[in-house]
């Protein structure tokens, strides 16, 4: 709890042997009526590895003393739901307490690397404050001191080899109004900032601010400038009465022939049209048809079948052949339209895409009604759509 509270995943250990029913449920391969999921083959595993077998055991897995029972609660994994001997007895003298850090990459590749998640690895792969291990250790020894009658034995031990400094970010609050788009006062933005635990001081003409190693999520100008805005305020940043731009671009061609596409659609579909997407390979026997140009054909050099040999010189006939379709279906009445590209080869042997739009019509021109009657498509109906268009 006392680590919880710190933000600061801590250990507790029993100094003194350890109960035989942990060891029976630890190795045991059988009598437990359920067997635990961590074996010998898991610790051969983790020891595989030194550094998650030190995390594993020093931040993950803690034995904590329990009134009834043992739950190693706060490891990656809990593995262990039976009833043993419990940990703090009437013979328990002395708990060892621990606090570390570790190195959030190194956490986060062996958590992937064993599937094991849990609080402690989402806090150590995230980042935390290093300064802050001896601080959640008095904070433990403070609470059994006051709740559990305990006293404090030994001096605290504190291993730190490298020690991890603030980092020292570079700012100007020209370029800080200026990407903000308003002034703000000097002073107001020093407060901000001090009230974040960031130092401003200058050194040798420049602005320096001086971020804690905790806040893991600042590490350059534009992180300061977005603590600045968080803290001020987006909402009192005022937007300028003259939002305008020194170039416009000129509407370019693909979005003018997507806006016509899209009025022509809305056109049709309004009329009861529907839209049909055929495929760009159609059969050879279309080929020798009287109205294809067998001299312009495109035909695939690897054709799985005669089906789908060549390219469609015009919309015709795979519209057709959707028409087949609803019609064999008893879809009498009919309204298609597609929007594709045909395909020919020129004089010098190019090939050649071609846009196009094909409307089919069949059946009524509209549905039965008893108010009106239905007429047979004809031409002047089609003519008329093509008007519309």
């Amino acid at each position: 709890p006392a680590g919880r509270l710190a933000g600061q995943p801590s250990s507790s250990w029993l100094n003194g042997p350890v109960p035989q029913g942990l060891h029976k449920a630890l190795f045991s391969k059988g009598g437990a009526k359920r067997r635990p999921q961590l074996s010998r083959d898991d610790f051969a595993r983790f020891d595989a590895d030194p550094f998650p077998f030190s995390v594993v055991f020093h931040s993950f897995w803690p034995f904590r003393p329990r009134a009834q029972g043992a739950n190693p609660r706060s490891g990656l994994k809990s593995t262990f739901r039976h009833t043993w001997t419990p940990f703090v007895t009437e013979v328990t003298k002395t708990i060892f307490l621990e606090s570390a850090y570790f190195n959030p990459s190194d956490i986060r590749k062996s958590s992937l690397n064993h599937g094991l998640k849990t609080d402690a690895s989402y806090r150590f792969e995230r980042g935390i404050d290093p300064n802050i291990t001896v601080f959640a250790l008095k904070f433990a020894s403070v609470l059994i001191n006051k709740y559990c009658e305990g006293d404090v034995i030994s001096d605290i031990y504190d291993v730190y080899p490298n020690k991890i400094e603030n980092r020292k970010i570079e700012i100007d609050y020209d370029r800080i109004n200026s990407l903000i788009g308003q002034d703000i006062d000097t002073k107001r933005i020093n407060e901000i900032l001090t009230l974040l635990d960031i130092k401003v001081e200058e050194k040798k003409n420049k602005v320096l601010a001086d971020v804690p190693p905790y806040r893991v999520d600042v590490t350059r100008e534009a992180d300061i400038i977005e603590e600045i805005l968080r803290v001020y305020g987006y909402n009192n940043i005022k937007t300028s009465s003259k939002n305008q731009s020194d170039f416009l671009s000129d509407e370019s061609t693909g979005s003018y022939e997507n806006n016509i596409l899209s009025k022509v659609m809305n056109t049709l579909v309004s009329s009861g049209f529907h839209e049909i997407t055929t495929n760009s390979l159609t059969s050879l026997k279309h080929s020798k048809n009287d109205s294809w140009d067998d001299s312009k054909t495109i035909e695939m050099v690897n054709k799985l079948s005669d089906e789908h040999a060549i390219l469609k010189q015009n919309l015709l006939f795979t519209g057709l052949e959707s028409i087949r379709y609803n019609l064999n279906r008893k879809q009498n009445n009919l309204k298609f339209f597609e929007f594709d590209k045909v395909y020919s080869q020129g004089n010098d042997n190019k090939f050649i895409e071609t846009k196009k739009l094909g409307l089919y019509m069949t059946g009524l021109n509209k549905d039965e009604h008893f108010y009106s009657n239905s007429e047979e498509v004809s031409f002047i109906d089609i003519k008329n759509i093509i008007n519309k268009i």
